[in-house]
């Protein structure tokens, strides 16, 4: 009975998707592995742009636009919709300082957060 689950969950998995959209999703690694060296060279101490606090801060900008685009191009809308509302986020945090503002934008974390749990705890349900 297992062995049929994990057969049907395997079909299920293999999608024919056109070149573009195989292209498009390995391009979205290009953000993950740009914010990832960021991060390491702000750990460092090593500026590559600008001040150091503001490349950490980028890092991470260019790993969320990495899952939300990944996300996109798999139509998994869920996901999309809570890294976006993260991005979001973080562009709000970090651009500016009003405290409506400030509100807005943990709101915006906050409901992001909830989404991909919600997301998350679903798909796990799913593959169990």
């Amino acid at each position: 009975m297992s062995d049929k689950k994990s057969a049907a969950k395997t079909e299920l998995r293999k999608e024919n998707r056109p070149a573009w959209l195989n292209i498009a999703l390995a391009l979205t690694l290009l953000p993950l592995a740009s914010g990832i060296l960021l991060i390491i060279a702000w750990a460092m101490d090593f500026s590559v742009i600008g001040p150091l606090e503001s490349q950490a801060f980028f890092g991470l900008f260019l790993i969320l636009i990495s899952f939300t685009l990944s996300n996109l191009f798999q139509k998994k809308w869920g996901l999309f919709l809570g890294w976006l509302l993260l991005s979001a986020a973080d562009v709000l945090l970090l651009n500016w300082v009003s405290l409506v503002v400030q509100i807005i934008a943990f709101g915006m974390l906050g409901a992001g957060l909830i989404i991909l749990a919600v997301a998350f705890y679903r798909q796990l349900q799913a593959n169990s």
